[in-house]
C-alpha cells in the first residue's frame, strides 16, 4: 500500500523516481523502507517540532522563557518553587505513577500534571504530600499548555519499557528550552541522550527517576534541549527536505528560510 501510495505522487508530479525523496522520521524505518521501495531515495529527516517554534527565528534572542514568571502567576504556582512538568494524554504506553511516587519523596520541588494522564494516577497515592502536585485534568487548551512548559524548570517523559515512539512532549519541553528526564528505551530516550538534553531514568522505575533527578544539571541540559529545539525547527527540517531534493537553502539577516532555486 505505502509503494502504491509513492508511486501514485511519482505519476502525479510526472517525475521519475531518482526525483521523488522519501522523508522518514524514524532511524529504525530507513532499512526496511529502502528495501521496500528500490530505486527510490530515502532519507531521515525528523518531524517539525511544535508550532511554539513557528515565529521564532534562529537568530532571534527572545526565548519562550520570558514569560515565565506570567505563567506561573496564571497558574498559581510559586514564583520561587523548582517545579517539574509531567504532561501527556492518557495512553497505555504512559507511565505516571512512577513520577508521582518519585516527587513525593521530594518536597522541594513542585509536580505539575497535565491531562488525560491525571486519571491514570492512583488518588490515593495523593494523600498526605508535604507539596501536592497541581493537576490540570482532561483536555488542555493550547495557551494552559503553553504556560505549563513556560513555568517549568524541568519536563518529564515517563513511558513503560521498551516502548518505541518518539514524544510530542519531549518536542515541546524543546520548544521552551526545558531540560528532560525521560524513561530509557524510547526513540525520545535517543533524542534526549544524543543531545544532552537530560537524563535518562530506567523505565518504571521511581527509584531510577530519583537518582537521575539528583544527576541533572539544569544549566548544561537547557543547553542540550536548545540543540534538540534547532534539530526540529522550521530552519532545520524545511531545509532538510530543500536539501532531500537537490535545493539549498539558508536563513536570511531576518532568519527567514530562503530557497535557492
Amino acid at each position: 500500500r505505502f509503494a502504491r501510495i509513492v508511486e501514485g505522487t511519482r505519476r502525479a508530479f510526472r517525475r521519475p523516481a531518482r526525483h521523488v525523496a522519501l522523508a522518514v522520521h524514524n532511524d529504525a524505518w530507513f532499512d526496511s523502507v529502502a528495501g521496500l521501495l528500490p530505486g527510490f531515495g530515502v532519507v531521515s529527516i525528523p518531524l517539525l517540532a511544535s508550532r511554539t517554534l513557528e515565529s521564532i527565528p534562529l537568530r532571534a534572542s527572545r526565548t519562550l522563557e520570558s514569560d515565565r514568571d506570567s505563567s506561573r502567576a496564571a497558574l498559581g504556582l510559586d514564583a520561587d518553587a523548582k517545579v517539574a512538568v509531567l504532561f501527556a494524554a492518557g495512553h497505555p504506553g504512559q507511565a505516571p505513577q512512577p513520577v508521582v511516587d518519585a516527587f513525593r519523596q521530594r518536597p522541594d520541588w513542585q509536580l505539575v500534571i497535565g491531562g488525560q494522564v491525571c486519571t491514570r494516577i492512583d488518588s490515593s497515592s495523593l494523600a498526605d504530600w508535604e507539596t501536592p502536585p497541581l493537576m490540570f485534568a482532561g483536555f488542555i487548551e493550547e495557551a494552559v499548555r503553553d504556560r505549563l512548559f513556560a513555568s517549568a524548570d524541568l519536563a518529564v517523559v515517563s513511558h513503560v519499557a521498551h516502548l518505541q515512539i518518539t514524544s510530542g512532549t519531549v518536542m515541546d519541553a524543546a520548544s521552551h528550552r526545558k531540560p528532560i528526564l525521560v524513561s530509557s528505551g524510547s526513540l525520545a530516550a535517543g533524542l534526549v541522550e544524543r543531545t544532552g538534553a537530560g537524563e535518562l531514568f530506567e523505565a518504571e522505575s521511581s527509584q531510577s527517576l530519583l537518582e537521575a533527578l539528583d544527576r541533572i544539571d539544569l544549566d548544561l541540559a537547557g543547553e542540550g534541549s536548545e540543540r534538540l529545539r534547532v534539530m526540529f525547527s522550521p530552519a532545520t527540517v524545511c531545509g532538510a527536505h530543500l536539501a532531500a531534493l537537490g535545493r539549498s537553502a539558508w536563513l536570511d539577516d531576518a532568519g527567514n528560510l530562503r530557497d535557492e532555486r
